[in-house]
Parts: structure tokens; C-alpha cells; sequence
């Protein structure tokens, strides 16, 4: 998919969407990046930016996307939320020739200085493919123990919405992919497009998913 935005330098994004993943955090990745360049374009003009997707269910989403063909390094690997809401879920699904097959991708990633960013159960994927590892990062927070349990070695910050740290940024459930993604656009092409996009599409800014949290049921949880 093709995007012309006005950023610094031109930005290569590929979108890593995997079978399984969560629609709205699909259409949420895909619509901040069209919005943050129709918005970018009207306003000034610039250098193109490119984003495409890539993996098991990309082919999902051929109808309504006009794929380009990725560069051979991108700066920036987004992988939108998986719609797994489980233990059993999630450690079935990380099995999957697939999901093993993008663990590899986004190890190949960090090795190469790319950034890589996602939501919700995608931790768990970034968990496997050894990204998180000595790390800040946060997740659902009802996921938040079984992710400790599976990466002790990952420091869980769950009263924040986003984290990052180093290349790799993490956020809450599903819908943090839209807080994600203005984050993104933030950093990439500056606060006031962030801004405006958020405007646009009637998101307000959220820093915390901790007045959302069940604490019995963290406290509870095994």
C-alpha cells in the first residue's frame, strides 16, 4: 500500500499481519498511517512514505489494499494485536509453523536495528522471538501474569498504556494499538500531525490502562 506523508525522511513500515489478528487493530494500524498521510500531503507535500503488509493473513485484506512490494530493510516492523485472549490460546497458537516463522522475522529484526512495535497478545510473539528480554514492556492487562510467568525476565509495567524501550515498544489490549499508532506517528513525523490525526478520527490520548484493571483478578491469577 502505497502512502505519501510529510515526515522528516522517507519511512518504510511493513506490517506484519498474521492470520488470526485482531480486525480492529488491523484497520486501526492501516487507518492512522492513510490518515497521518492524507493529512500530512493537504497540508504541505513530501517525501514518500511506504507501508505494506506481510504474513499469514495479509492475504485477508488483499481486496481493500494495494500491496507494494517491501524494501529489503525497513525501519520499522508493526505487528497488529492477535486476537488471542487465553493461556491456551496463545501457547497453542505460538506452535504454529507460522508464528514461528514471524518469531524468526522479528528476530532478524532486532539483529538488524529495526524497530519493531506492537499490541495486546502480540507481546507474546515478541516474547518468543527474544525481543523482550531484559525489557520494559506491558500487555492486556489480564494477560499481564501469564506473561511474567513465560518471561520472567521481561520487567512488566502494566499502569502504562505504552512502553518502550530501546527498538521495541509495546501497548495494552486491542484498542491501545490506536494509542500505539499515534504514538508512532508522533515520534516519526512530529507531535502536531499526531495531533491532528487524533483529531480527525476522534481519539483522545490515553496514558494509563490501570483504571481498566480487575485487581481481584490479577491478585487471583495463576
Amino acid at each position: 500500500m502505497t502512502l505519501v506523508g510529510l515526515f522528516m525522511t522517507m519511512t518504510e513500515i511493513e506490517v506484519l499481519i498474521l492470520a488470526g489478528a485482531s480486525p480492529s487493530s488491523v484497520a486501526v494500524t492501516l487507518e492512522v498511517l492513510a490518515t497521518a498521510n492524507r493529512l500530512a500531503v493537504g497540508r504541505a507535500g513530501g517525501p514518500p512514505f511506504w507501508a505494506w503488509t506481510s504474513g499469514s493473513g495479509a492475504e485477508a485484506w488483499s481486496a481493500v489494499l494495494d500491496v507494494a512490494a517491501p524494501a529489503e530493510r525497513p525501519d520499522l516492523v508493526i505487528v497488529p494485536g492477535l486476537a488471542l485472549t487465553t493461556a491456551e490460546a496463545i501457547e497453542g497458537r505460538l506452535r504454529d509453523p507460522d508464528m514461528r516463522a514471524a518469531a524468526s522475522r522479528l528476530a532478524l529484526a532486532r539483529d538488524a536495528g529495526i524497530e519493531v512495535a506492537t499490541s495486546c497478545s502480540g507481546a507474546f510473539l515478541l516474547g518468543q522471538a527474544g525481543l523482550l528480554a531484559g525489557r520494559r514492556a506491558t500487555t492486556s492487562w489480564w494477560l499481564a501474569p501469564l506473561l511474567a510467568r513465560m518471561h520472567p525476565d521481561v520487567e512488566l509495567v502494566m499502569d502504562e498504556l505504552i512502553v518502550r524501550d530501546g527498538g521495541v515498544t509495546t501497548a495494552g489490549a486491542a484498542m491501545a494499538q490506536m494509542d500505539l499508532m499515534l504514538s508512532l506517528v508522533a515520534r516519526l513525523a512530529g507531535a502536531s500531525l499526531a495531533a491532528r490525526c487524533s483529531r480527525y478520527l476522534l481519539m483522545d490520548e490515553r496514558r494509563s490502562q490501570s483504571r481498566y484493571m480487575a485487581l481481584s483478578y490479577l491478585a487471583a491469577a495463576d
